[in-house]
Formats: C-alpha cells, structure tokens, sequence
C-alpha cells in the first residue's frame, strides 16, 4: 500500500510523501515527517510546528499547537494510536510536571484508509518543544 492508493481513494494530501519538498515543510517537524513518510505504513499528508514564538503575522501565526495530519491502512490504525500513545509517555524531560496530551480532533474512515489529525497541546514555546519531541519518538518508532 502507499500514499498514492490512500490519495486514490479520496484521502487528501497537499503533496504525496514521495513528492514532498521538505524544504517546504516547518523547520521543527521536518525530520518528523520524513521519518514517519519513511515507515512505509502511516504517511503525513500535512503537518505545523507550531509558533506560540511567532513575532509576526503569517497564515498559521496563531496556532501554538504542533499538529500532524496522519494516514494509514485501516487495519493498521490501531497500532498507529499505539505508537502515538507510547510516545507521550516516554517523556524522558525530568523537569516535566505535566504530561504531553495529545488531542485527537478527527479520526475517520474512509475507503479502507483512516486519516487523524492529531494536536500536542501547547501553549508556550517550551510545550511545543515537548510536543514535538513526542512526534519524534512516535517517529522513530515506526520502523
């Protein structure tokens, strides 16, 4: 299976993964989505860093929240979740009083594919550092 068959059956991507230009993609969640576009099974079809540290105004100034936009085979969802959720609590930040919560705002099927946008909660810049480092762990642990 790939992204293109996901596309095929009416899931939007801005750019395929393999069509991606990464340079196009926030600085912070860049190797996130390479990553997880390399896994073979759950591809990116958008992503933001985040900028609580915006100092100017651009279209997604206003979100503070790292944000995925994820795809994958719906027999494979499950463990996608799985992974999202053992990458929150891997929290390896000792200085952390407050776990990273992430926010499930959909999750659909659709033509045997599941599609879930996914928010690290954040608010301040330090939160979505964290937030992005649990994005990295889920990464990594895709493959």
């Amino acid at each position: 299976m790939s992204a293109k068959e996901a596309q095929a059956a009416g899931i939007y991507f801005y750019e395929l993964p393999n069509q991606l230009n990464y340079d196009t993609v926030d600085p912070l969640i860049r190797d996130v989505c390479h990553s997880i576009n390399e896994s073979g099974w759950v591809w990116t079809a958008e992503s933001c860093q985040g900028h609580p540290d915006a100092d100017y105004a651009f279209p997604r100034a206003g979100n503070t929240k790292p944000m995925l936009r994820l795809v994958c085979r719906e027999p494979d969802a499950g463990e996608m979740l799985n992974s999202l959720l053992a990458a929150c609590g891997a929290n390896t930040d000792r200085d952390v009083h407050h776990p990273i919560l992430l926010e499930v705002c959909e999750l659909s099927r659709q033509n045997g594919w599941v599609p879930i946008i996914v928010y690290a909660r954040a608010c301040t810049t330090y939160e979505r550092n964290q937030g992005i480092a649990v994005y990295r762990r889920f990464a990594a642990n895709l493959r």
